[in-house]
């Protein structure tokens, strides 16, 4: 139920764009949910259609906002303006006068959500400017993506990042879970995972368990597309207090030595520590500095780790055994003279307004390195506007094998469409092959690439088959 603003008139409405609930406000019944949704307005709890709702009715009440507001900006940048909402860009538009310049920017082949209401491929006005240069990938990813879109563009990739080949990973029924493990040995094998700040993430357009078709659960089963661990925080309460009602071992006690570990590395990073790569620590680099450093230390983490676990289970509070743990024995070992930083990380967080569900970490863990190598799955719309290290694109099934329905532009043989299906798979598969700066791979069937390899190749496209001999991992 929605308060939507039209011709200086106040009506409910089932949703934003939605028709109206009563035609006949006289009736008790219209009375009454005005009532209480206004009554729900004055107590401060609103959705963001409200917010647009008393926007808009400001603006009308108030026409002269207009000139205020364009007196004090002289520039509005609108950002994603591809996911822009009717409704959005007319209060822009309402908000400045010609006195102002609005720069709109965006990128119509990301226009990913399936909105009725969205801009989409908005009306560009004259002067545009087209950005044809990236700052995130490499040429040879700039060389294959740029006709995997609605719009083909010269694209011109980052001279500073190295070229690596953009692979094709191919698979088939029986070594579908060789694929991760495939991927993992590529990271290694260019070593990607000694590149600053890194992140590994392996992304597709289906996610859902309730398909016949090749999902993410297919390359890996613990994938879960509902409950996603949040593990960064502002608060060290809440890395040790926000876990889910539901205890059951396999799922619960590694997911609380995680987050107390995500605890430790977020009070190391406040306190600017880095390893011996000049790296903020991970999980693994850490215990191995401790491991070499201070043994005593490093032992008495693992004990205190399954301590602190235990105690959880039993639904005890560890805030203060943890905090004492950084306060003391680490303050020793890195020789911290004040740790004044931590002090707001330090504050106990009993309000739990850091809410959160964390039940599952949807990461795949490579364990062929000194430093283990992490692989994030996500959805696509899940790492829009993300930059990834290495992205794995899995091909999974949306009424047709994603990759299969496009391969042609794969084959850098771009040609307009109207399928509507066609234009969705571009847009989706675009977003997702331009989130690596360094590697690109995509996963897909043998079914899929089968007396293509040599157009593939002409393309740029490096491909490489994953056997039963690649090692299998959890």
């Amino acid at each position: 139920m929605r308060f939507t603003y039209d011709n200086e008139e106040i009506n409910i409405t089932n949703g934003m764009y939605g028709n109206l609930i009563y035609k006949d406000k006289d009736t008790a019944s219209y009375r009454y949910l005005k009532k209480l949704k206004l009554k729900m307005l004055k107590l401060g709890i609103l959705c963001y259609d409200d917010a647009y709702f008393l926007a808009n009715y400001y603006v009308t009440k108030y026409p002269q906002i207009k000139g205020v507001f364009s007196r004090r900006f002289s520039y509005v940048f609108i950002d994603e303006m591809q996911d822009t909402m009717k409704h959005q860009n007319n209060l822009f538009n309402s908000l400045f006068d010609n006195s102002v310049i609005l720069q709109r920017i965006g990128d119509q082949n990301q226009s990913i959500y399936d909105l009725d209401q969205a801009i989409g491929n908005w009306n560009v006005l004259e002067p545009s400017l087209s950005i044809s240069d990236s700052k995130r990938f490499s040429p040879a990813i700039a060389n294959v993506v740029k006709n995997i879109c609605v719009s083909p563009q010269n694209l011109t990739g980052n001279l500073s990042i190295p070229d690596i080949s953009p692979t094709i990973i191919v698979f088939n029924k029986e070594t579908i879970d060789k694929v991760l493990p495939h991927f993992g040995d590529m990271i290694l094998k260019y070593e990607l995972n000694k590149v600053q700040n890194t992140t590994f993430k392996a992304i597709a357009w289906v996610a859902g368990e309730n398909t016949k078709q090749d999902t993410l659960l297919d390359y890996w089963k613990r994938f879960s597309k509902e409950l996603k661990q949040r593990n960064d925080f502002d608060y060290l309460y809440s890395y040790v207090t926000q876990f889910p009602n539901e205890k059951t071992n396999d799922i619960s006690v590694p997911l609380y030595r995680k987050s107390i570990l995500c605890g430790i590395l977020k009070s190391l990073k406040i306190m600017n520590e880095k390893d011996e790569n000049n790296n903020f620590f991970t999980e693994k680099s850490l215990l191995n500095f401790l491991k070499e450093k201070d043994e005593e230390t490093y032992q008495g983490l693992l004990l205190n780790l399954a301590d602190w676990c235990l105690s959880i289970s039993n639904d005890k509070n560890i805030y203060e055994d943890v905090k004492e743990f950084i306060k003391i024995r680490l303050k020793d070992l890195f020789n911290w003279q004040d740790i004044d930083q931590l002090s707001t990380f330090f504050i106990e967080e009993k309000e739990e307004r850091e809410i959160t569900t964390p039940l599952k970490s949807n990461i795949f863990t490579h364990e062929k390195s000194e430093n283990d190598i992490e692989i994030e799955f996500d959805t696509i719309h899940g790492v829009k506007g993300e930059t990834h290290t290495a992205t794995l694109y899995l091909e999974t099934f949306y009424y047709e094998y994603d990759v299969h329905r496009i391969l042609d532009y794969f084959k850098g043989k771009h040609k307009p469409t109207k399928k509507k299906r066609t234009l969705q798979n571009l847009k989706m598969t675009y977003v997702g092959l331009t989130r690596p700066s360094h590697l690109l791979c995509v996963a897909v069937h043998e079914e899929t690439i089968v007396d293509h390899e040599e157009d593939l190749k002409d393309a740029g496209w490096n491909i490489e088959y994953v056997t039963m001999a690649d090692e299998k991992h959890d």
